[in-house]
């Protein structure tokens, strides 16, 4: 297992892969702008059995977030390379168009509400801010 900064490439290399698949080819002219902040979390549980129960709660609590350009939530995807991270049971990706849209999802009471949950019940978290220059 690598470092946790070594996954973030291929994380959003993945997820821009897997945004632009959902993309109509006929109106898709380049990559999928994600935003101007990335937001990467990846999160290590105290109870790993239990990362179904948080993706579903992203889901129900941030997905819907007004604020948020691009949301994605699920489980490490084991590609077979031995430069992957695979030591978090769940990773989020969520984007922002402007920081001010960042401010309202750390503020939004969905965000709120996840975090005063999970906390107790997870054993390490690394979040990743990446400014889209």
């Amino acid at each position: 297992m690598s470092h946790p900064s070594a996954v973030i490439p291929s994380l959003l290399a993945g997820l821009a892969l897997t945004v632009a698949g959902c993309s109509a080819p006929e109106t898709r002219s380049g990559p999928i702008d994600p935003g101007l902040i990335n937001h990467v979390v990846l999160i290590t549980l105290e109870d790993p059995s239990d990362a179904r129960e948080l993706e579903r709660d992203c889901e129900a609590l941030l997905a819907g977030i007004p604020s948020v350009a691009v949301y994605a939530c699920g489980p490490h995807h084991e590609t077979g390379r031995e430069t992957v991270d695979d030591g978090y049971d769940v990773g989020l990706f969520v984007s922002f168009r402007s920081a001010g849209d960042y401010a309202a999802y750390l503020a939004d009471p969905g965000h709120v509400a996840l975090v005063e949950k999970w906390r107790p019940r997870w054993s390490e978290i690394n979040i990743y801010d990446i400014e889209n220059r």
